[in-house]
């Protein structure tokens, strides 16, 4: 039993380690852009964590997800249009 806890810790500890490394990775690239693209890009956060959630997790995605997943994906492809309006006019 103290054996498993042992593992689990040290898979809390290098999640942790990853996590931390992400978030740097991640506010050091929002900074290289800009805050439409950004806020992009961090609704695909959204996306990702159901996907991943269902693969790794076994979560259920409810149909709310699939409704909030669906508005967001609209809203990504009207952001990305009117982006791509204001830099052709």
């Amino acid at each position: 039993m103290i054996h498993r806890l042992r593992q689990i810790q040290e898979l809390g500890w290098s999640a942790g380690c990853f996590a931390y490394g992400g978030g740097v990775a991640l506010t050091a690239a929002l900074r290289l852009v800009e805050a439409s693209s950004a806020t992009a890009m961090s609704y695909l956060t959204v996306v990702w964590g159901l996907i991943l959630g269902y693969f790794f997790f076994s979560e259920v995605i409810c149909p709310f997800a699939v409704h909030d997943l669906a508005r967001l994906g609209l809203s990504c492809r009207l952001l990305i249009h009117s982006l791509t309006d204001l830099l052709t006019h």
